[in-house]
């Protein structure tokens, strides 16, 4: 799976020293090949896809 802007937001990653995990590579590419707006559920519907172990984020009420 690649797109011309995966390579670019790599270089961006490594030089800002931040990591580019595999999961934030998969997002990024689904955005990026996405035509128009995507919202969060959409994602995880298409990482589901190939993940199912992949939930969306909890939110913790302290």
């Amino acid at each position: 799976m690649s797109h011309p802007l995966l390579a670019r937001a790599i270089d961006i990653c490594k030089s800002n020293n931040v990591r580019f995990t595999p999961v934030r590579q998969q997002v990024f590419t689904l955005m990026a090949e996405h035509q128009g707006a995507i919202t969060a559920y959409e994602l995880l519907e298409q990482l589901q896809k190939t993940d199912s172990k992949a939930k969306p984020p909890l939110s913790i009420v302290l």
